[in-house]
C-alpha cells in the first residue's frame, strides 16, 4: 500500500471513529433529555401531601392534606404513637393491654393506627383522631400513595413535641426520603419481615426508625377499646390557599 493510500485509510478510520463517537454522544444526550422530560412530567402530577400532628385533650390528631394540583390515589397511612417503657405508667399499661409486645432497642413500644383512602383530592384534607391510649409526645407516620400515572411513593415521618404544655402542635423531626421517589408498594407482611417479596430490603424505602417502632407496636384500637373503620376515617375539610 502506497503512502497516499495508507494516509487515506487512516483518515477514513478516524472519520468512522469520530462518527460513532458522535452517534454515541447523541444517544446519551437523547437518553438524558428523555429522562429529564419524564421526571418533569412525573413531578407535575405528584400530589403534594402535607402532614401535621396536634394534641387535643391528650389525644393525638393527624391532619393529612393534599396541597398539590392533582388527586392522590390509594393513600395508605400507618401511624405509630411511641412510648418510653422506662416510664412506669407506660410499662404497666402495655403489660396489661398488649402483653405480647416487646420494646425495641430504644426501649420504646407503640400504638398503631391503620388508615386508608381510595383517593385524596387536591386542596382537600382529613382530620383523623388517633387511638391514643396514653398522652404522648412522639409519633411516627408511614404514608404510601399513587399519582394519576400509577407511580407509587412512600415517605416516613417523625413528629415530636417536647413541651405539650406550651404548644399543642408537633414539630417535624425527620422525613425519609426528603424528596419523594418512585418505589414499590409495600405490604404489612413485608414490613413485618423487613424484606420485599421480589427481593431487596424494606429499609431501602422506609426509615429504619419507623420499622423499629412499628414492629414494637400493637393496634391502638385494641388498647383503647374502640371499633374504628380503616377506610375513609376522619372528617374532611377544605385547605386554604
Amino acid at each position: 500500500m502506497t503512502e497516499g493510500c495508507s494516509s487515506l485509510k487512516k483518515t477514513e478510520d478516524t472519520f468512522v471513529d469520530d462518527l460513532f463517537d458522535a452517534i454515541e454522544s447523541l444517544n446519551e444526550t437523547m437518553v438524558d433529555s428523555f429522562y429529564l422530560l419524564k421526571e418533569q412530567n412525573r413531578l407535575l402530577v405528584y400530589p403534594l401531601l402535607d402532614l401535621t400532628v396536634e394534641s387535643v385533650e391528650n389525644k393525638l390528631v393527624l391532619h393529612i392534606g393534599n396541597r398539590g394540583t392533582h388527586t392522590a390515589f390509594n393513600v395508605e397511612v400507618i401511624s405509630v404513637i411511641s412510648y418510653d417503657t422506662s416510664k412506669k405508667n407506660v410499662s404497666t399499661f402495655f403489660k396489661k393491654h398488649a402483653p405480647g409486645v416487646s420494646a425495641n432497642s430504644e426501649s420504646c413500644v407503640g400504638a398503631a393506627n391503620y388508615i386508608s383512602y381510595r383517593l385524596l383530592p387536591q386542596k382537600k384534607a382529613i382530620r383523623v383522631p388517633l387511638d391514643t391510649p396514653l398522652a404522648a409526645s412522639s409519633v411516627h407516620v408511614f404514608v404510601q400513595l399513587a399519582d394519576v400515572s400509577g407511580n407509587n411513593y412512600q415517605q416516613s415521618y417523625w413528629f415530636f413535641n417536647d413541651n405539650l404544655e406550651r404548644s399543642a402542635v408537633f414539630k417535624l423531626g425527620a422525613l425519609y426520603p426528603e424528596i419523594p421517589e418512585v418505589g414499590p408498594r409495600i405490604t404489612r407482611p413485608e414490613l413485618d419481615s423487613e424484606t420485599l417479596s421480589h427481593g431487596g430490603d424494606v429499609d431501602e424505602f422506609v426509615s429504619s426508625e419507623f420499622i423499629s417502632i412499628y414492629k414494637a407496636s400493637s393496634p391502638g384500637s385494641i388498647m383503647c377499646g374502640t371499633d374504628r373503620e380503616i377506610e375513609d376515617r376522619g372528617s374532611w375539610y377544605e385547605l386554604k390557599s
